[in-house]
């Protein structure tokens, strides 16, 4: 039986390339990379050099499930501050994309769907060791 969901990572991957998607629907597995291995060992690290020091969010949640309707996504983290939340991704791709930022966008607007207040999502690049700042238009004021 073939998953109903559309995901992030589905978007994510269609912007890199449709066929992934496909294959995926099609009950393909995704081989394991590298880079996908990295990524699950820095997460810690990520927490610990960049998020706590520098964001100083009041509670910090890991590969929360998000959903709204048919549209679901497990970002990396999602940041608690005072009034607002904020999704942040972990990329070790040595450059920014359009993938990773549709991804983003897809997890803030789920954020917002699920009563939460969103002003901007971030992406982190490991191997730059530097973040991107995504800023969210305002709810009913902007365009997805």
């Amino acid at each position: 039986m073939m998953e109903s969901y559309l995901t992030a990572s589905d978007l994510k991957n269609f912007a890199f390339c449709p066929l992934t998607v496909y294959f995926k629907k099609r009950g393909m597995e995704e081989r394991r990379t590298e880079a996908m291995e990295e990524g699950e060992l820095t997460d810690q690290e990520v927490v610990v050099n960049f998020v706590t020091p520098t964001l100083r969010p009041k509670e910090i949640l890991r590969k929360p499930f998000l959903k709204w309707r048919d549209v679901s996504g497990v970002p990396d983290f999602v940041l608690k501050f005072d009034s607002s939340s904020s999704p942040l991704e972990v990329k070790s791709s040595p450059e920014q994309r359009r993938d990773h930022r549709l991804q983003l966008s897809l997890y803030c607007f789920l954020l917002e769907m699920n009563q939460e207040r969103v002003r901007r999502g971030y992406i982190y690049y490991v191997r730059r060791r530097s973040s991107t700042l995504w800023t969210s238009p305002p709810r009913g004021g902007g365009r997805w």
